[in-house]
């Protein structure tokens, strides 16, 4: 399955949900979105914030997935 491209303006990343950090192309790991069409907090509610959003304002999606590399 591919979710295909990304829309203008969006950034995805995949990381490992254990450590939080980026994994390399191709290997399984949380995708991770930040975009300007995406919400960047939960309203009144910052417990759920900090647990859906990185340091950096990636929303993490709790879908597993790798990205390919094309060549």
């Amino acid at each position: 399955m591919s979710i295909g491209k990304l829309v203008p303006d969006s950034v995805a990343k995949f990381i490992d949900s254990d450590r939080g950090e980026a994994v390399r192309p191709g290997e399984m790991g949380e995708l991770c979105i930040k975009s300007n069409g995406l919400l960047t907090s939960y309203y009144l509610n910052p417990e759920a914030s900090e647990k859906a959003f990185d340091e950096d304002g990636f929303f993490k999606t709790g879908d597993v997935g790798k990205m390919l590399v094309q060549k």
